[in-house]
């Protein structure tokens, strides 16, 4: 029973030790990963640029359930992720609407399919419905055939 016991005691020391315990005295075992102002701002960035967080977490050398982890404990690495996504979206959507307002039909159909529920015709029948032909409106201005 005691040899049990001494196990249990051994196995408890060596969990504690992958943990990333800092005081053991043969500095065994990883540190724990507390993310710096520096891997915060590059954080921002390549969330920005739309990598994934497992990517992200591949980026920064650490393991993606320790990355999910730490958004727990740190709520400055949640945010820099919430906004590095937002800066990404804001710049993609600027660009869009630059060219919906240039009239680039290939952007403003995509913009009219992903926000206001269009979908492409599934037949032809559906298209000669329509007299072969789309109508935009754009900006209250004079309809356009395509």
């Amino acid at each position: 029973m005691e040899n049990t016991e001494s196990n249990q005691q051994f196995t408890d020391e060596t969990v504690e030790t992958v943990e990333g315990d800092d005081t053991n005295p043969n500095g065994a075992g990883r540190k724990p990963w507390i993310p710096s102002d520096e891997e915060l701002e590059k954080v921002t960035k390549l969330a920005s640029q739309g990598m994934t967080q497992t990517q992200i977490a591949d980026c920064l050398g650490i393991h993606i359930a320790t990355l999910m982890a730490k958004k727990k404990e740190f709520d400055q690495l949640n945010e820099a992720i919430k906004k590095g996504k937002s800066l990404g979206i804001s710049y993609v959507t600027n660009k869009l609407m630059a060219k919906v307002g240039a009239m680039d039909t290939t952007c403003i159909l995509f913009y009219l399919k992903c926000q206001a529920g269009w979908k492409e015709a599934s037949t032809m029948d559906e298209i000669a419905a329509n007299g072969g032909k789309i109508e935009l409106i754009i900006n209250g201005g004079p309809p356009t055939d395509y």
